[in-house]
This record gives structure tokens, sequence and C-alpha cells, in this order.
């Protein structure tokens, strides 16, 4: 097996149970993405899995534990088995919900809402304003 190790304290190995192909990957594979990953990459952007190691201070804060089910959008590293992430990266997935409708929620809910805090953080008026968000 070919798993990452804990390299900072902060850190979290997940195993991945399912993540995405998007739009962002073709296009990296392409060469035409604005924001060009170096080769060789690993595609995925979004990601559900399975915390199997924290690191000290990871483990400490208390958040997660060890088979708790988790979900992350990253630049790349999606698709492989395992990723290492610092912990303040994911999100916990409740119990009960499947793994790929969560993965569906990661890739939908989470850059909707950044758009929204970054437009908040400068300083963008909501009231009265019509927001359209696709996917």
């Amino acid at each position: 097996k070919n798993i990452p190790g804990i390299m900072m304290s902060t850190d979290v190995i997940i195993k991945i149970e399912c993540s995405s192909v998007t739009l962002q990957d073709c296009m990296i594979r392409r060469g035409k993405w604005y924001d060009m990953q170096r080769l060789p990459f690993i595609p995925g952007s979004d990601l559900v899995g399975t915390i199997v190691d924290l690191g000290t201070d990871a483990l400490r804060e208390g958040r997660f534990c060890i088979g708790e089910r988790v979900a992350a959008v990253v630049p790349s590293g999606g698709n492989a088995k395992y990723i290492r992430l610092d912990y303040q990266c994911v999100i916990r997935v409740p119990d009960g919900v499947d793994p790929v409708m969560a993965l569906c929620l990661s890739s939908t809910y989470v850059p909707a809402r950044e758009a929204l805090d970054l437009a908040r953080k400068m300083n963008t008026p909501f009231t009265g304003a019509n927001v359209l968000v696709i996917g």
C-alpha cells in the first residue's frame, strides 16, 4: 500500500471512498486551465472518505477521530486512494448520509458558499439583491 504518512501535526490521512471528475480536471489534462497544476498530478477536486490517521494537533483539537467520514474540496488529488490534508480543510459527513450524496453537496454548496463569503468580504450589499446559484 502507498499510504501517505503524517508530516504536520495538523494532518489527517483520508482513505477516499468516492471523488469527482470535473470540468477543471478535464481542462487541466488538456493544458487549458487558468491555474495549471504541475505535472504529473492526480485529478479530482471533490472527495469523500474515511479518516485513517490524525496528527497530534488534529487529534488534540478533538474535531475528528479515526473512522469518521469526511468531505473536502481540494485543488487536485481527489481521485487518489489516500490523501493527506490539514484537518481544517475537511468537513464531517453526518452518519447515514450516502457518500455520493455528500460528494454532490460539497461540489455545489462549497463553491456557492465561498462566492457569497467573498462578496460579503468585499462589502457587496445583499439586501434586495438577486443571487443566481447554478449547480
